[in-house]
């Protein structure tokens, strides 16, 4: 269950604005350009939060006057967001969220808000909005104190990619004196070792710290005895399966071959109603990722659009990765240890018994 968040009714969905028929009202307010400012203002803000904070900014700058407009605008420029992003499944947790939040904030509002006029009930909708931004943002502090009692003495942790909350697993392991064997942060193209787990690898902590290329990750993995894995979450979908960092579902066979615990840490507003039928590429575009799985380029740099062309410009080359937003893939649920939230840890197949009670 998602903290600071109040569960809608299960009629809910008679408020939306599909049955409503409501148009969307004209606006001015640039969603996609408010939430890349605000995830270039604080990167470590995870994706679902940054789409929360935009949503709430826009009603507050569209003071509509009932609540079809409201919700009609919220589904519109939702999906203006969701198409501008080569991967909207992180941010759809957070925009789905907030549609049950809006919808649930009008059917049980508070009793001195019964005889007030809308304006006052969109006002303490966003306030209450905020504050449940301010309490999930705690997240990441609670998840890492859940995490110590799988760190044992004279272990070695291995990681890859990067999010908050397994930064801070770390850091408040070395506060602690926790004596490692070493933390290996498994490094790629896509995902560099974040600086502040750098910054601790001094002859002053006691941290051991390695970095470990993704090719040489099945070495270092089998010269250590007592190991686990502990990698960032995307998304959870409700199969139990996660969306992270291209490489995670590789490292997860690995771990699986090793006889590795192989941990997930991901905040509960992370959990996505959405249920692949598989784990590949396919399955990722399904639920509308856009991403090449591989893109040639000939010596001058140029991509090529088809196999005709490649072959007549003779042999190609793989192309240097440029785009923005890091690639993934997904993790089946069978290869995962557990998950560890800010509620607690519990096993993938969870996921769907959480998502039925925030949304039913």
């Amino acid at each position: 269950m998602v903290p600071g968040l109040a569960s809608p009714p299960s009629t809910a969905s008679s408020y939306s604005p599909s049955t409503l028929n409501a148009p969307p009202p004209s606006t001015t307010f640039d969603i996609v350009a408010h939430y890349n400012k605000t995830t270039k203002a604080d990167p470590d803000l995870p994706a679902p939060l940054a789409a929360i904070e935009s949503l709430i900014t826009l009603l507050k700058e569209n003071p509509l006057t009932t609540i079809a407009e409201t919700l009609a605008l919220n589904e519109h420029q939702t999906t203006v967001l969701l198409s501008s992003q080569r991967n909207p499944i992180p941010l759809s947790a957070g925009t789905d969220l907030f549609q049950r939040y809006i919808i649930s904030s009008f059917q049980a509002r508070p009793s001195f808000l019964h005889h007030a006029d809308f304006s006052a009930l969109r006002s303490h909708l966003i306030s209450n909005s905020r504050l449940f931004i301010a309490r999930a943002k705690l997240a990441s502090g609670k998840i890492a104190s859940h995490v110590l009692p799988f760190i044992k003495d004279d272990s070695t942790l291995f990681t890859y990619a990067s999010s908050s909350p397994v930064i801070k697993a770390i850091l408040t392991a070395t506060s602690e004196q926790w004596h490692y064997t070493s933390v290996a942060h498994i490094t790629s193209a896509t995902c560099p070792t974040p600086p502040i787990i750098k910054s601790q690898s001094t002859e002053t902590t006691n941290l051991p710290f390695h970095e470990v290329t993704y090719a040489l990750s099945s070495l270092g993995v089998s010269q250590h005895n007592t190991t686990l894995f502990i990698l960032p979450a995307q998304a959870v979908l409700e199969n139990g399966s996660v969306v992270a960092a291209l490489g995670t579902h590789q490292l997860a066979i690995l771990a699986r071959a090793y006889g590795i615990p192989f941990y997930f840490v991901v905040e509960s507003f992370k959990f996505v109603r959405s249920f692949p039928l598989g784990t590949g590429s396919s399955d990722l575009a399904r639920m509308d990722v856009r991403q090449p799985t591989l893109r040639f380029a000939d010596s001058e740099g140029q991509i090529s659009g088809s196999e005709e062309e490649k072959s007549r410009k003779g042999t190609q080359h793989a192309g240097p990765l440029t785009e923005e937003e890091e690639k993934v893939d997904i993790t089946p649920a069978d290869l995962i240890t557990a998950l560890i939230t800010e509620n607690g840890t519990m096993t993938p197949q969870a996921v769907s018994e959480e998502l039925i009670k925030l949304w039913f």
